[in-house]
């Protein structure tokens, strides 16, 4: 359903561009199906039957393009107006791309996010989700290769030359123009060939006044060395403020469905600082099929739970939302707890720890608040 609306928006836009599809999805997929009906004059569909990666995937459709330009874009987005005009404009003779630019550290992880980042200081980095490149010169640089980072490698010898600034724009508000799910196609993931849940849910609630710590915790959650994952963005209502209190705790259980083993609410006001989490969360779970996972928090100025209150039962005001996962049947048995006027994610979780035995707790700090905690003040009134 995301590769069509993806391909659907683009075609309502732009009904006679060629367009080059990279299908990397098994051959039963019903991905791998609906493509295949779109071969034509305009649209060349090249099928793998397995999954080469983000960037060869990137790499090896570069490589059949016949005009000056490429569109790069991923199978998860969707145009709602098209900004194609506007970026060939922008485009100057020594230009290598334009799209949205942000600053990584030399690891391809969001700036910031690791403490060594401050040593060597950030590169700029064209996101790959939608970008418009100059073919020659991406052709002057190492290719598309990575998969969690799929433009690393260019990024990074287009730094240590010192061209990042001269040769990459910024195209501004892009997303007014083309709205990205952020792996959408990995709800269900792939593994040797057999499809199968994913690992952890991260489950998102969206506040409209606070985009930029939105996409701070989307790139936190893009870092994680394992993309055994789902994240899912999360908004039902349509007001400019945003959920009150009651409402904000109440919509969880409105998600559905979540294609995971564990849930994990991480709002957009916070961010994953651990990128091996979900690696070693898989092989704990693995190992033990917990019911509860319980980890660590940077709440505010402090790590949450506290020493006094680890690794015994939940206390009102001392563990945060995105202190623990829980097992999906659990999450759905005990989710209307949630629905709390106040202190909802505490509530959910005594409620899971009374119900359930099987709990392991992960001695790692895996999420950080990105401002001061609200401290039970509603969505409304904390952005």
């Amino acid at each position: 359903d995301l590769a069509r609306k993806a391909y659907v928006s683009i075609r309502k836009f732009h009904p006679n561009m060629p367009i080059i599809i990279i299908d990397g999805s098994d051959p039963q997929n019903p991905c791998s199906f609906y493509v295949k009906t779109l071969v034509s004059d305009k649209t060349k569909v090249i099928s793998l039957g397995f999954n080469i990666g983000h960037g060869k995937g990137m790499h090896m459709g570069i490589s059949q393009v016949k005009t000056k330009y490429a569109l790069i874009f991923d199978s998860d987005i969707e145009m709602l107006k098209t900004p194609i005009s506007q970026m060939l404009e922008m485009m100057e003779e020594g230009t290598f791309g334009v799209g949205t630019i942000v600053k990584t550290g030399f690891d391809g992880i969001n700036y910031g996010l690791r403490s060594h980042h401050e040593k060597t200081g950030p590169i700029l980095y064209l996101h790959p989700q939608f970008q418009l490149i100059n073919i020659n010169k991406y052709k002057k640089f190492p290719p598309y290769i990575h998969h969690g980072a799929p433009c690393l490698s260019t990024m990074l010898d287009m730094h240590k030359r010192g061209l990042s600034d001269k040769i990459l724009i910024n195209f501004p508000s892009l997303e007014t123009f083309v709205k990205h799910r952020g792996r959408g196609t990995r709800e269900v993931i792939n593994l040797r060939g057999k499809e199968m849940m994913a690992t952890i849910a991260f489950i998102t609630r969206v506040h409209p006044r606070r985009p930029e710590m939105l996409k701070i915790c989307i790139e936190s959650i893009k870092a994680q060395t394992s993309e055994n994952y789902v994240h899912i963005l999360h908004r039902d209502d349509k007001t400019e403020k945003g959920y009150g209190r009651f409402l904000a705790n109440k919509s969880f259980a409105k998600i559905s469905p979540i294609n995971a083993r564990y849930v994990m609410a991480i709002d957009d006001d916070d961010m994953i600082i651990d990128s091996d989490f979900v690696k070693v969360f898989k092989k704990v779970v693995d190992k033990n099929d917990p019911e509860i996972v319980f980890f660590k928090g940077h709440i505010s100025s402090a790590i949450y739970p506290a020493p006094t209150y680890w690794a015994k039962p939940p206390v009102r005001a001392q563990i945060g939302g995105s202190c623990f996962a829980v097992r999906l049947d659990v999450w759905k048995k005990h989710i209307h707890e949630f629905g709390k006027e106040c202190c909802g994610d505490f509530h959910f979780i005594n409620a899971c720890y009374r119900d359930t035995r099987k709990r392991i707790w992960l001695d790692r700090i895996v999420s950080k608040t990105q401002k001061k905690a609200g401290f039970g003040k509603g969505e409304d009134t904390h952005a």
